[in-house]
């Protein structure tokens, strides 16, 4: 267990690199993204999560900036404490394919869920500041 707090991440920049889809385009440029966690999911969510303002990228005809995050490898890697620690964690980024919100109070409603979300598969890493290589 680590003695850190998981709020400790909120306001906490981040680089991302998007290996899926391989033609990924965002404002931060080419299979990137850059990002500031928001939120991290209450201790009730059905898995730990991140929400995060990213760059701005399109996505099925919708402008989006804005997602929610988990580890793809769940079983291996530990969300908070291993973005904490400033390991590269594989994650899924879901976003809205709806017109609804992704906040703290919808994260839940995103996750794995075809209907409302699509997602990145992604790496992302704590940055000291939002400066490519920060």
């Amino acid at each position: 267990m680590s003695s850190h707090s998981h709020t400790d991440l909120t306001g906490r920049p981040f680089a991302a690199l998007v290996s899926d889809p391989w033609d990924f385009k965002s404002a931060a440029g080419d299979n990137r993204l850059d990002g500031r966690i928001v939120a991290v999911s209450p201790d009730s969510a059905k898995k730990p999560w991140l929400l995060c303002d990213v760059s701005l990228f399109e996505a099925g005809g919708r402008q989006v900036d804005r997602v929610v995050l988990t580890c793809r490898y769940w079983k291996t890697e530990s969300l908070f404490d291993d973005v904490l620690a400033r390991k590269r964690v594989t994650v899924h980024m879901f976003y809205a394919v709806d017109s609804g919100i992704v906040d703290e109070t919808t994260a839940d409603d995103y996750l794995d869920n075809p209907n409302r979300s699509r997602f990145l598969i992604s790496s992302i890493q704590l940055q000291t500041s939002l400066t490519p290589g920060g």
